[in-house]
């Protein structure tokens, strides 16, 4: 899982590196929003394609979950976990 995250994190600095002079700040923002879910798709069947084995590989032992102990009373993140099975 941290391999694909890292991997994700490069492809999106080539990117930013494309654009020295910042001129994505000049695109308005309505442009990305309907570009964005396409651009978004693409990447995301490109990047399975490359990483099928990766991807494939991820299970439910790579997450976990353990209670609040000690100081961390911080309720202001809760994740929700479901398994769904396929029947």
């Amino acid at each position: 899982m941290q391999a694909l995250h890292e991997m994700d994190r490069q492809s999106i600095l080539k990117l930013v590196k494309l654009d020295p002079l910042k001129i994505r700040r000049l695109i308005p923002r309505k442009f990305y929003e309907l570009v964005y879910p396409y651009m978004w798709k693409k990447s995301r069947k490109k990047a399975y394609e490359r990483y099928k084995d990766l991807i494939d590989s991820i299970t439910t032992k790579d997450f976990y979950l353990k209670p609040l102990t000690g100081n961390s009373q911080d309720l202001s993140c809760w994740d929700i976990y479901a398994i769904a099975r396929k029947s």
